[in-house]
């Protein structure tokens, strides 16, 4: 039987949306009317065909319904009540119709990993490839166990990651809208006072002034410059090219550079990991590997480290000479080679590289957190100085 994903209308004229399982479209909507609901439109849902939007996952998503695969077929659940099982535990219609979808697939002869290919927006490369290891090897639940630990190491890395630059990004969008305030409110009101009397103004207060009257004057087009160059950007940033050139200028920033490369090299290395104690082959489990990658220019290194692999070189070397990796996960990676631990090896430079990346991010945030308060602080004074002069000024004339 396939899923078919359906919108209808109730008794009462209102919108329905789900999905059913039948032989056919033709009997899809008849049971659809057998509920009392009129059909609008039923489409199949599997296909590589269908609208893109409504087949992809968030990352939290799949986290979840990867430990659930865990649980039930480490129980030894039969694959199509596992699929049922999870897709009426998620509380999200996307979800549950995606899941759905897989498990129509399923039901009509393909395996697990195939049937997760129909819907590549949802599921990684890593992802199938590692299902597919587990259904040859037998070892699924293994694998779906692993999956679900790395996914959530990283669901769990991002949120420390977010909580922590929450306090950053909430004190530098206040200050920011606190010096607008000064610039373009306070400040002309208060030296207006001032401006009449004819005396000449001191120079911090002269300065204060031309900027305010340049934010008052041109500021709604500065601000319509800097967004259309952002987006002149991002549109540049989508052309293989400059993406790879930007991508290799971010790894040799100071300290973003390490904590970006760290965070990648983490992903590469625990979905490495992952793939190979699967039971993919070397080359097929970098490729993987690879497509968790954000960084294109890691990427590419990738790319040429796995042609070097496939002619019979060694990963560690291979992976040298493509650059952007860091010297202990080389050495890990060769020490791995030689015992015949690679997997071991990889995931232990995972670790390695997410203690450094937390280690510097806290590092960063210590740093950076008094260097905004201060920041702030001396730009607030500099208006506040640029104020009160002028009344200093006026004291000592009338004394």
């Amino acid at each position: 039987m396939t899923a078919f994903e359906y919108i209808a209308l109730d008794t009462r004229g209102h919108e329905q949306s789900g999905v059913v399982e039948g032989d056919s479209p033709r009997h899809a909507r008849q049971q659809l009317r057998d509920r009392g609901l009129t059909p609008v439109t039923v489409q199949a849902l599997q296909g590589r065909a269908a609208a893109p939007a409504t087949r992809r996952l968030r990352p939290n998503d799949l986290a979840i319904l990867t430990r659930q695969m865990a649980t039930l077929v480490g129980a030894a659940t039969p694959l199509d009540e596992t699929l049922q099982t999870v897709a009426e535990q998620s509380p999200r219609t996307t979800v549950r119709n995606l899941i759905l979808g897989v498990r129509s697939a399923v039901m009509e002869g393909r395996n697990l990993a195939d049937a997760f290919g129909e819907f590549p927006g949802a599921f990684p490369g890593y992802y199938r490839a590692s299902v597919a290891a587990g259904e040859e090897s037998g070892q699924l639940a293994r694998v779906f166990d692993r999956l679900a630990d790395y996914l959530e190491q990283r669901m769990e890395m991002r949120g420390r990651t977010l909580l922590a630059l929450i306090y950053p990004i909430l004190l530098t969008v206040v200050a920011l809208g606190v010096l607008i305030a000064l610039m373009t409110w306070v400040v002309p009101q208060v030296v207006r006072v001032f401006d009449t009397l004819g005396h000449e103004l001191p120079l911090l207060t002269r300065i204060v002034m031309g900027l305010s009257e340049f934010m008052i004057t041109w500021g709604v087009a500065l601000l319509v410059v800097v967004v259309a160059a952002g987006a002149a950007l991002a549109r540049l940033l989508r052309q293989e090219g400059p993406a790879v050139r930007w991508d290799r200028m971010v790894l040799r920033l100071p300290l973003v550079g390490r904590i970006v490369g760290g965070n990648e090299t983490a992903r590469f290395s625990r979905t490495a990991s992952i793939l190979i104690d699967s039971g993919v082959p070397v080359v097929d489990a970098l490729c993987g590997a690879r497509e968790a990658l954000h960084n294109r220019a890691l990427r590419a290194g990738v790319s040429s480290a796995v042609e070097r692999v496939r002619e019979g070189g060694s990963l560690h070397r291979a992976l040298a000479e493509a650059g952007g990796f860091p010297p202990i996960t080389l050495n890990l990676i060769a020490s791995g080679e030689r015992g015949g631990r690679l997997a071991e090896m990889l995931d232990r430079a995972a670790r390695s590289q997410e203690r450094e990346v937390n280690t510097l991010m806290a590092a960063m945030l210590g740093v950076l957190e008094p260097a905004l308060i201060v920041l702030v602080g001396g730009l607030v004074l500099i208006i506040v100085l640029a104020i009160l002069l002028p009344v200093f000024e006026l004291n000592r004339l009338i004394a």
